[in-house]
């Protein structure tokens, strides 16, 4: 996946947390967890493959799919119980021990924002899409399995020093007629 689809993400993802939730990321090393051949995710920087089983496990999970003519794709943001609490009680000024579902909520919305940030980045690139409802996946150590046919990328993203949650992105462009 070239790195030109991954940037609005990355650079969404880092403003949302920074900006609603006033805690400071720094985004991992990228890996893809659909395609170990270098061609798969071509770019300008490496990305490494990892099997599936590299991704961290998440308790919550904010999913938003995404669709147009030229693409077809989701958004997955994966965190830890503590790391979605983290998030959620910094964002709201609230001291929430167990995830409910305003957590989940909170989530969701979190993983429309990325989405929806992203999409203004794809439209200077002449792509655009339509955002669906925010789903929210909950449930000790899971994890989200996107289509095999559609590249997948992990980003990590790592919170004061070694707390990190994952961004996932699975993105497929169709050939122009």
């Amino acid at each position: 996946m070239d790195t030109k689809y991954l940037n609005p993400f990355i650079t969404a993802t880092t403003n949302a947390i920074e900006t609603m939730v006033g805690i400071d990321i720094k985004a991992g090393v990228p890996f893809s967890t659909t395609d170990p051949s270098p061609t798969a995710v071509a770019g300008v920087i490496d990305i490494s493959f990892k099997a599936v089983d590299a991704r961290q496990f998440a308790d919550i999970t904010g999913v938003v799919g995404f669709a147009s003519s030229k693409l077809l794709g989701s958004v997955a943001l994966a965190f830890t119980e503590s790391v979605a609490l983290k998030i959620y009680n910094s964002m709201m000024g609230e001291n929430v021990t167990s995830i409910n579902s305003d957590v989940g909520d909170a989530i969701g919305e979190l993983a429309n924002i990325i989405c929806g940030s992203a999409k203004t980045e794809f439209s200077l690139m002449k792509l655009t899409y339509d955002i669906s409802i925010p789903s929210i996946v909950q449930g000790t150590n899971h994890r989200v399995t996107f289509k095999r046919d559609i590249p997948t990328v992990v980003i990590p993203f790592i919170l004061d020093g070694n707390e990190q949650f994952h961004l996932e992105i699975a993105l497929k462009l169709f050939p122009e007629d």
